[in-house]
């Protein structure tokens, strides 16, 4: 699925991925030299990079790019579904990935965030629920009905006939006369009928 959201590239859940086209100004070279190319850096702050860390967003970015495209036949998959630009060839595409990402250790050159590639929705919204953003996901996974009861039908179902078998059980048991004198079932069966009343 295309998304033009950089926080959702390579971000997947059931039968889909969000995956971001490649913006055709990232294989410019005087894109790179103009806004990505890290200046001098004091030697007290060695560790950061003069461009704010936008150079190793787009080296990540472009480095699942490489990992995404690494045969002909992706390259064709990857330009039919319009994931990369039309008019790029696939031997620019070989020289342009050689030399943005180079033949050095790509890791401590990227993004934290590319180490993973891809990654999972359900454990972004958990982990988003309860250290980032209290009682909120990352995204939410159903945005319509019909596919929130469709990767929930098992569980609701169940929980319904269950739901239903104990209520019969404490109907059965009220009817008999051993339960009938029991003050905590005919307590628990009041609470009952003023449920049913209520969901009516």
């Amino acid at each position: 699925m295309i998304t033009e959201k950089m926080d959702m590239h390579l971000v997947w859940t059931t039968n889909r991925i969000f995956i971001k086209p490649l913006p055709r100004f990232l294989l410019s070279r005087r894109f790179w030299a103009r806004f990505l190319c890290c200046h001098e850096v004091p030697v007290s702050n060695a560790d950061s990079c003069s461009c704010g860390g936008r150079r190793e967003r787009a080296l990540g970015f472009l480095f699942s790019y490489a990992a995404l495209i690494a045969h002909e036949s992706d390259f064709h998959v990857a330009k039919e579904t319009h994931l990369i630009p039309g008019e790029l060839q696939w031997p620019a595409w070989r020289t342009a990935v050689r030399e943005l990402l180079g033949t050095s250790p790509i890791y401590p050159r990227i993004d934290p965030r590319f180490h993973y590639g891809e990654l999972r929705l359900s454990r972004l919204n958990k982990i988003y629920f309860f250290w980032k953003t209290p009682l909120r996901g990352y995204m939410s996974r159903w945005n319509q009905y019909g596919s929130f009861f469709q990767d929930n039908f098992a569980w609701l179902a169940s929980s319904t006939v269950y739901i239903a078998v104990v209520l019969t059980a404490m109907q059965v048991g009220l009817a008999t006369e051993v339960l009938q004198n029991c003050w905590f079932h005919r307590r628990s069966g009041s609470v009952r009928h003023v449920g049913d009343v209520l969901l009516r």
